[in-house]
């Protein structure tokens, strides 16, 4: 019964028949709504008046000396603004769009990188579910060959707790897979309702990282994150420098009056004035000053970010040779392996040991494989490249391009 229900379970399948693809899943549009804050954040701005007026306030008063009268006269007051106040204010609406563009960019690279780690988690469970597969396959063609005696019946009790305990755990990688790839349908609901796909025989190996890792020079100064953080240096300073010409937006006025109870002629009823306001003392100093320890402190992170980056580009590049060092390791023991069963050995017991030994070598080269491909991923986050235009898809060998949204 067991082993019917293990021929069975062999008939496993990888996701071969899927109309959507990882291309698709990595370039679907964004709907996260941090992101489509920023967004609508932006598109406001493009469209918005954000240019200061020319003029601080305009005043009309009349004057009245007894209650039975009408006016004796009017007075028109022009105050202009600081030419300081336009410029200031429309250099902080330009940084503020850059700062929202980068806010946007960072974002998108974690929901990038999260996209990116989904797909790795599927084609770890994907090859570790077919390398179960296989080698229940494999302990299939051996108990054929088991020899009858009590000594087989000991090695075919063996083979079927293999058997069994391999079909169990390829059955939890099935549902561990179908989470994942219903999380991924999750993202690109309404483009398709047909299974997810990778080609597995694309998705970039070993070799193709040693070498990216040998030729890659990474620029931490385009890291998103980074850029977000200068651009929000750079907001609080434009802001700084709106709240400093704001202090001294009253240069003075330009007023004009005419008399109304004077028959007089207009020569004489009309008279101007003109007020300069001094700025012999800025009340706002104090909040200024508050301000400019702000900017400080704003400017301190940016560096220690800086410093935290390039630590982790080494710390990144270790692991990633750490971990290419074992797939060496493990790729000379399977040789050797292999060198053993071309000796032609008919002890049955020795070739599932044999095999038993290949399965779990080759367990923890995926393992590594999936460590390998987090780890590239970080690494390419770290200088942006995963949201560099044109977008590609780095999990594939020959990194073809993503679709437009």
């Amino acid at each position: 019964m067991i082993r019917a229900l293990i021929v069975i379970c062999l008939c496993g399948w990888l996701p071969c028949y899927g109309q959507v693809d990882l291309a698709t899943y990595l370039a679907s549009p964004v709907s996260e709504v941090e992101v489509q804050s920023l967004i609508e954040q932006i598109d406001y701005l493009k469209g918005a008046k954000t240019a200061a007026p020319w003029l601080r306030e305009v005043e009309l008063r009349g004057r009245v000396r007894g209650l039975n009268g009408g006016f004796d006269d009017l007075r028109l007051r022009v105050s202009p603004l600081n030419p300081w106040v336009r410029k200031t204010n429309r250099a902080y609406f330009e940084v503020l769009e850059m700062s929202l563009q980068s806010q946007r960019r960072f974002e998108y690279s974690l929901i990038l990188e999260s996209r990116y780690r989904r797909a790795i988690d599927f084609i770890f469970l994907s090859k570790l579910s077919q390398l179960l597969a296989d080698a229940n396959a494999q302990y299939e063609v051996l108990s054929a060959q088991l020899p009858i005696g009590e000594g087989a019946a000991k090695m075919l009790l063996r083979l079927e707790k293999d058997l069994l305990l391999n079909e169990l755990d390829r059955i939890d990688l099935e549902g561990e897979r179908e989470l994942v790839e219903q999380s991924i349908r999750d993202v690109i609901a309404g483009q398709s309702t047909d299974r997810f796909a990778v080609a597995l025989d694309q998705v970039i190996d070993v070799k193709a990282l040693q070498s990216a890792l040998d030729t890659s020079q990474l620029e931490i100064s385009g890291n998103p994150e980074l850029l977000k953080e200068q651009d929000r240096a750079l907001l609080s300073a434009a802001d700084l420098e709106v709240n400093r010409s704001e202090s001294f937006d009253n240069l003075g006025f330009v007023q004009a009056e005419y008399r109304l109870d004077s028959d007089r002629g207009v020569q004489e009823n009309l008279g101007f004035q003109v007020g300069l306001n001094l700025p012999v003392t800025n009340p706002d100093r104090p909040d200024l000053e508050r301000r400019r320890i702000e900017l400080i402190e704003d400017q301190a992170r940016e560096r220690e970010m800086l410093q935290s980056l390039e630590e982790a580009s080494v710390s990144l590049r270790s692991e990633l040779q750490m971990l290419l060092t074992k797939d060496d390791l493990i790729n000379q023991k399977l040789v050797d392996l292999s060198r053993l069963l071309e000796a032609e050995i008919t002890d049955v017991d020795v070739l599932l040991e044999v095999e038993a030994f290949k399965t779990d070598l080759r367990i923890r080269q995926l393992r590594l494989e999936r460590s390998l491909l987090e780890t590239y991923i970080q690494w390419l986050q770290l200088d942006g490249s995963l949201t560099q235009r044109p977008l590609v898809n780095h999990l594939y060998r020959d990194k073809p391009l993503l679709p437009e949204e």
